[in-house]
């Protein structure tokens, strides 16, 4: 596999990997997240060849019905079908984890889809709780992983 590069884009790069893989079929606004533009938000792209494969973005934003300063939330992780199962969803979930830690972050969360969960448990995210449901997106778990 050619060179991986790891780069921070805007919210705007990340929308066309984001529709293509999170919400097929539906309009590119279905793929703008709230708090998508906050100033301490981070996009981050993996690029192959100049070309992006892969998106996640991070967001210092406690889960709901909390209020953990330290808490952050992965989300709108996505990788290109012919760039899957390469390690690129590794690398750019590995890159959240060190710009939240660097913010002093103390843990990352997310809601994970279900087939997701093996994935993110490589990661060291641990399940919280029973399976739920995101209406037009389908079943998920709450993950999380402590940074420090």
């Amino acid at each position: 596999m050619p060179p991986l590069a790891i780069r921070i884009v805007s919210a705007q790069e990340v929308i066309p990997i984001r529709q293509i893989i999170l919400r097929p079929g539906r309009p590119a606004s279905d793929c703008v997240f709230a708090h998508d533009e906050d100033s301490d938000t981070r996009h981050f792209g993996a690029l192959v060849e100049g070309a992006m494969v892969g998106v996640a973005s991070v967001y210092h934003l406690p889960p709901p019905g909390t209020n953990d300063d330290g808490a952050w939330q992965l989300r709108g992780m996505a990788v290109l079908e012919p760039s899957q199962r390469r390690g690129i969803g590794s690398t750019l979930v590995r890159a959240c984890c060190e710009h939240v830690a660097a913010q002093g972050g103390a843990r990352l969360w997310c809601h994970a889809r279900t087939g997701a969960v093996p994935f993110y448990a490589k990661l060291a995210f641990e399940v919280v709780g029973a399976e739920f449901l995101i209406p037009g997106v389908g079943p998920h778990y709450f993950m999380q992983r402590r940074l420090r």
